[in-house]
């Protein structure tokens, strides 16, 4: 190649790497960024506790599963009051102190009675006969016999009586036709019925047993006697007589200021005071029976009535109608009989489990 030829052709490469370097970007050039941290984060649950306090106070989460219920006849955690025992004289009212004592709060409380489904010792409401001791069976002849025969002074299992003869004078008249409860030593029982008038008097009650004696341990002296009355032939429904006001009353020392009218079976209470379980707050600043919800009708576990809170004060709108962590709200339970109840239902008892429940409030 001539010394021309190489010299243009040496150009012409000079020129070919001028592009490329261009092409490519050659050269320094700065890159920028920004950066920020954040370290150690957590995510905390939160506790949700309720606590009841009337004569005792129990505790949700003295549970394992802080659900302190009453099933298989025990509570899971700490033992809660029986509020309503024996037969009240007159309508009966219990205050109930309920606190929030988790860290987060709570959307309010919520009632219902128990259900077996769940552990329970009975669904809802049950009525039931109260039969009342009014007697002892005598130690000795304590039983008139058709089988085996005669004076007997116990009767077994197929044996058939027609008088009981007790160890005192009864107290009380029975009607001819009332039925009358032995208990053995076993707690066995079986019923029967009286064949004519007893007087209070009388030592004896003449009974008929159409079928025979059932319990295999039979009866002896010393067994209770128990009886109802039953007026009107019984059948009466308890569950459908009794109604549950609640009242929620701004302080813990206003719980004893609610009180029953006998004659309408509404109830009053202090000034700032609002019926939260059965209508509309009257008057009298409490319920009115006739709004008022009879025990047959309060659903069972797990489905809840909502009790309608009194609105607090404050901005937080959970604070208005719900039950904040650490804060208190103070309820006035009132199981009234309705007035207009009849004999039919003397003699007789309700049982029922009653729940409360609190959930996490959620704006």
């Amino acid at each position: 190649m001539s010394r021309k030829h190489v010299k243009q052709y040496l150009m012409l490469l000079l020129a070919v790497g001028v592009i490329a370097v261009s092409l490519s970007g050659g050269g320094t050039f700065a890159t920028f960024n920004a950066q920020v941290a954040n370290k150690n984060n957590t995510f905390k649950t939160g506790t949700l506790y309720l606590h009841e306090s009337a004569t005792n106070t129990c505790t949700s989460e003295s549970a394992q599963s802080n659900s302190n219920l009453n099933t298989s006849g025990t509570h899971l955690g700490d033992a809660c009051d029986i509020l309503f025992t024996g037969v009240p004289a007159g309508d009966t009212t219990v205050g109930l102190d309920m606190k929030n004592a988790g860290s987060l709060d709570g959307d309010g409380l919520h009632l219902a009675l128990g259900n077996t489904a769940d552990g329970f010792a009975q669904t809802g409401c049950n009525s039931s006969v109260d039969y009342q001791t009014v007697g002892t069976v005598a130690a000795s002849n304590g039983f008139t016999t058709v089988s085996p025969g005669g004076l007997q002074n116990s009767v077994a299992q197929s044996d058939t009586i027609s008088a009981i003869h007790l160890t005192s004078a009864l107290g009380i008249s029975l009607w001819n036709g009332a039925t009358i409860e032995l208990v053995n030593g076993s707690s066995q029982t079986e019923t029967f019925t009286t064949t004519a008038i007893v007087s209070p008097t009388a030592t004896t009650i003449p009974v008929t047993n159409p079928t025979t004696i059932t319990p295999a341990a039979g009866f002896t002296g010393g067994n209770a006697v128990k009886y109802s009355p039953q007026f009107s032939g019984g059948g009466g429904n308890l569950c459908t007589d009794l109604r549950l006001e609640i009242v929620e009353v701004p302080t813990l020392g206003d719980l004893s200021s609610v009180t029953i009218d006998q004659t309408t079976g509404d109830t009053s209470a202090v000034a700032g005071s609002k019926c939260v379980y059965a209508g509309a707050t009257n008057g009298t600043n409490g319920c009115d029976f006739t709004n008022a919800t009879d025990l047959s009708t309060i659903p069972n576990y797990s489905t809840f009535d909502d009790l309608s809170l009194k609105s607090l004060a404050g901005t937080d709108p959970n604070t208005l109608t719900g039950l904040d962590a650490g804060t208190h709200r103070y309820i006035v339970l009132a199981l009234i009989l309705d007035p207009a109840a009849d004999n039919s239902i003397q003699g007789l008892q309700a049982t029922f489990d009653l729940v409360w429940n609190m959930n996490q409030f959620v704006s």
